[in-house]
Parts: C-alpha cells; structure tokens; sequence
C-alpha cells in the first residue's frame, strides 16, 4: 500500500486568495482533513469530497491538552498506514499560535512522510512577524 505524506497546512487569514499554490493543492487533493475550530468555511470548502474531522478547541474547553494532542496524532497516524492523503489544517499560521511542531515532531519520530506548509504567502507571513515581535515590545518602544 502506498503511503502519502502528512501535510500540515496553515489556513492563514481565512481568505482561499492568500493560501498558497502548495496550501490549496494539498486542501484540494486531501482524502482526510484535521481542522481546527478557526479555519474558514471558504477554505473548507476548497474540498466538499474529503472527510473532515474536527479536532479543535473552544474557549472555555477544559479537556486535557496532551490527551487531545495525543488523540490528533493517533488520528494522522491512522488515516497514515491507511494509505489516505491526510492534511492537518490549522488557522493562521501554524507555527505561531498551533501545535504544528508538536504534530511534526510525532510525525517524524515516526518516519512518516512529512510536509509543512504554512500555507499563506510569504510577504503576509513577514507582515505578521513583525507585528508579533512589535506586540512583545511595544511598552519599550513607547517610553
């Protein structure tokens, strides 16, 4: 059985305009998408054929975070070896506010066939860079 890589996909701002090439042509030809709460019905609708899973959180949940982190990548693991074309959509950017390193770290120790895509345009990414490193210090800047 042939084993496809596990993209791990950032939905950005939420507009299917600013995903990349790479980030819709993974959403498009997934077979299982992991989302999180926050992804957009416009992106989710980039695929009405796949099977979609929702594995995010909501403010207020109070459930265990490693027990759900470890249920996520049970599910990636499974959809895996069942030969499936699995993505784990995040919103944003999945490597500022998501668990996308915790997710491919699983995925690596495990050899699994990996790709990470943030999914948004770069000069985006940088735009948003800023402002988090600006947000850190602002009361410094303003003194």
């Amino acid at each position: 059985m042939k084993h496809y890589s596990v993209a791990v996909v950032g939905a950005g701002p939420g507009d299917p305009d600013l995903l990349t090439v790479k980030a819709h042509r993974h959403i498009q030809n997934a077979d299982v998408i992991l989302h999180d709460n926050l992804v957009s019905d416009n992106i989710m609708i980039i695929n009405s054929d796949a099977e979609k899973i929702y594995v995010g959180r909501k403010y207020g949940d109070t459930s265990n975070q490693w027990e759900r982190q470890q249920k996520i990548n049970q599910l990636l693991e499974h959809y895996y070896f069942e030969g499936k074309k699995v993505v784990r959509l995040k919103s944003g950017d999945p490597y500022i506010y998501g668990r996308a390193a915790e997710e491919a770290r699983y995925l690596t120790e495990k050899t699994f066939l990996l790709r990470l895509c943030r999914g948004f345009r770069q000069p985006l990414q940088r735009l948003i860079f800023v402002i988090f490193l600006l947000q850190n210090v602002t009361d410094q800047m303003l003194c």
